[in-house]
């Protein structure tokens, strides 16, 4: 079989034997990091027809969902997303506490779990947005009234979110928009590692930590179901706009504080 076919990622990353030693871990980030990605355009993420799957989900014609796409690349640093899952080697470390891997990655990763490749859940897209419009309330207020010119909205950002995204008193998925995961959609290497250096406090050692990333200038594809019905007067491309605009410029993933994370058209 094809090397690499047969290699996947996430595999590689977490898949490592309680009784294997640091070498296979060396071995193994050494895979990932020069791991090169071919653009296959038998892909399903290529040439799947979203519209055609939604054609008949609903018959009327005003309500029916359109599906958006929109590729963005990252920024130097990169992008880190799942680095708060289970570090790689971490079974080793916990039954062996004197073994020191110092080749191994020690933040987790995000790996989709039928192709092994880095991706962005649905739900994290969904949840980075929702949390963005909370925390810059003032930004998006101004945005809604200057840009889109709404004119009935009372400015409560907590009733927009509500509307947006759900709460427990609504509840009518058929209504709002869905957000599908996001996923690289470019070729070549797509890893590079880094290190942090963490402090307890301005007196302790420092204590560097390797990290995998997403490299610069990878490419990655947003997916959206946008809705047609307006969501408290805010029209469907208005929305995917304001969608986009957070992931752009607000950053995604972790460490947005020291620059990771944005990307641009």
């Amino acid at each position: 079989m094809n090397d690499k076919i047969s290699f996947n990622l996430g595999y590689a990353f977490y898949n490592i034997n309680i009784e294997d030693d640091s070498k296979n871990i060396t071995e193994n980030v050494k895979k990932i990091l020069n791991y090169n990605l071919e653009k296959n355009e038998d892909s399903f993420l290529y040439n799947t027809n979203f519209n055609g799957i939604f054609k008949d989900y609903t018959k009327n014609n005003n309500l029916k969902p359109t599906y958006k796409e929109q590729k963005l690349k990252t920024t130097y640093p990169g992008l880190l997303v799942g680095i708060g899952n289970t570090p790689m080697g971490a079974l080793i470390d916990e039954n062996n506490e004197s073994q020191n891997n110092e080749g191994e990655i020690k933040t987790g990763f995000s790996f989709d779990y039928v192709t092994g490749l880095p991706y962005i859940p649905g739900s994290t897209v969904k949840g980075i947005i929702r949390s963005r419009i909370k925390k810059y309330e003032k930004s998006i207020l101004e945005w809604l009234k200057e840009d889109v010119k709404l004119e009935n909205f009372s400015g409560n950002i907590d009733e927009l979110i509500n509307e947006l995204f759900g709460s427990s008193k609504n509840t009518n998925v058929n209504k709002r928009d869905v957000f599908f995961d996001a996923v690289i959609t470019s070729s070549g290497k797509i890893f590079e590692d880094d290190f942090i250096t963490p402090h307890k406090n301005e007196y302790s050692g420092v204590n560097p930590i390797r990290i995998l990333k997403i490299k610069e200038g990878v490419e990655i594809t947003f997916r959206f179901l946008i809705r047609k019905n307006d969501i408290l007067g805010i029209k469907d491309y208005d929305r995917k706009n304001l969608y986009v605009n957070i992931l752009k410029e607000l950053g995604v993933g972790a460490k947005t504080n020291t620059g990771y994370g944005f990307l641009k058209e």
